[in-house]
């Protein structure tokens, strides 16, 4: 009898005592408890405020904008202005992108702000809160390095798109790519982006390779290896139209095609390597207090590789304006395109019938109003000029020969002034642009 009273009890205890904690796990659930929940479930954004239970889960997080003592810092300033004679290059620095973050309430670095109270920088890396470009620098940049060169573009369409250029956790410059702003209403951002390298050293344009997105970065974030020197698209030319650039592409919402069938990317946003970017690695160099050995150019393709591409109506209404005022108005509404087209170093190709005859169109990326460019007919190594090519706003119209074409004839593009060496331009694939229109190389003439 006794055992059994007490069994009873036992049993009642342990219900009760579960009813309690389920109540007790309810209220917590719904913000009313001790804030065990929001404990568990929340990651400091330092290390600032020393060990987190999340830290067995995602490891320590990383440490704050100040990385820095007083006296490291002035080192690193003095050593980098010997090393650019006496001036420290415009760069920026992680604690004051305070536009990026929030610290802590209450924290002293606030009070003691601008003040001439002595302070400990590293107060003020408890932070509330920080946009997720911040995070990603916070968590990518090498634990001693605070300086940085970001450059914060808006894009073709509104958009806002950052690129970060810092040295990485294993020493070695990185860049990190922002897409987090790009509007998804716009944008099929699930297709992820197109980059590309616009630059000069013969390369014109090349692809950048962004990988897949980087975990724990937030959405839409693109962490690469610094290729190298991107040169300037014109030696020796000092003005800033001739920087090399980045060219970063997205997919329309629409979801667009072109005559393949695949889907097509439109310009979001360009980044523009200006000559602070240009010293970036001398001054890596002297912020890790190493030797600096000028990086070799990026290592790319020596050439851009020809891309077949199909042709959308869009393309022939971008061009509409242009070729009419070249052959007269109405002239592209009679005119045949060719459902293919070609992306080529600096330029892009197009054909084209008209009354019997074949045109050519070379369409240069971006033109200066004082380029002017030379057309040459190759035949197996074989070069003459192409006399009165017409052209306007960097558009090209060249017509086909009507004799029959020799195997191995190219169309190359030169810049005035540099007619030796690589060509600007190149094209080659004259049958499979003009083929679907009925021409005939061999012959000359439509069949």
């Amino acid at each position: 009898m006794f055992v059994a009273m007490q069994s009873l009890l036992r049993n009642k205890y342990i219900q009760i005592q579960l009813v309690a904690l389920a109540g007790w796990l309810l209220i917590e659930a719904c913000g009313y408890g001790f804030g065990l929940f929001k404990y568990l479930s929340w990651r400091p954004l330092t290390n600032a405020e020393g060990f987190h239970v999340t830290d067995l889960v995602h490891g320590s997080a990383p440490k704050g904008p100040v990385r820095l003592t007083v006296d490291e810092r002035a080192a690193l300033t003095a050593r980098v202005s010997a090393a650019f004679g006496g001036t420290v290059p415009t760069h920026d620095e992680l604690g004051e992108l305070r536009r990026l973050y929030q610290p802590k309430d209450g924290v002293q670095c606030e009070w003691r702000r601008g003040t001439n109270i002595a302070s400990d920088p590293s107060e003020c890396n408890a932070l509330k809160d920080a946009k997720p470009i911040f995070t990603a620098l916070l968590q990518f940049m090498h634990p001693k390095t605070e300086w940085l060169l970001l450059e914060e573009v808006k894009g073709h369409k509104g958009d806002m798109l950052a690129v970060a250029f810092f040295v990485g956790l294993a020493g070695k410059p990185q860049i990190l790519i922002d897409f987090s702003r790009v509007r998804s209403d716009t944008w099929d951002t699930s297709k992820g982006f197109v980059a590309k390298a616009w630059h000069g050293g013969g390369n014109g344009l090349t692809e950048l390779a962004l990988g897949k997105e980087v975990q724990g970065a937030g959405s839409r974030f693109y962490l690469i290896d610094d290729p190298g020197v991107f040169e300037r698209r014109r030696p020796g030319c000092t003005h800033s139209s001739c920087w090399a650039n980045f060219l970063f592409y997205g997919y329309s919402k629409e979801g667009w095609r072109d005559t393949l069938g695949n889907f097509t990317t439109s310009n979001l946003a360009d980044v523009a390597i200006k000559e602070g970017l240009e010293q970036r690695f001398k001054l890596f160099a002297a912020m890790m207090n190493q030797p600096y050995v000028a990086p070799a150019a990026a290592k790319y393709e020596v050439r851009y590789q020809p891309e077949k591409s199909g042709v959308t109506k869009w393309d022939v209404q971008g061009l509409a304006k242009n070729i009419d005022a070249l052959m007269g108005a109405g002239t592209t509404a009679r005119a045949v395109f060719s459902p293919m087209a070609y992306s080529v170093s600096m330029g892009k190709v197009y054909g084209f019938r008209l009354d019997g005859k074949f045109y050519t169109i070379w369409e240069a990326i971006s033109p200066e109003s004082k380029d002017r460019f030379v057309f040459r007919k190759n035949v197996n190594g074989t070069a003459t000029n192409i006399d009165g090519v017409p052209g306007i706003k960097g558009l090209y119209i060249v017509p086909l020969p009507v004799a029959p074409m020799a195997k191995g004839t190219s169309l190359t593009v030169h810049l005035t002034g540099r007619l030796e060496g690589r060509p600007w331009s190149e094209f080659t694939d004259f049958e499979t642009v003009f083929k679907p229109l009925g021409f005939d190389a061999t012959k000359g003439a439509a069949q």
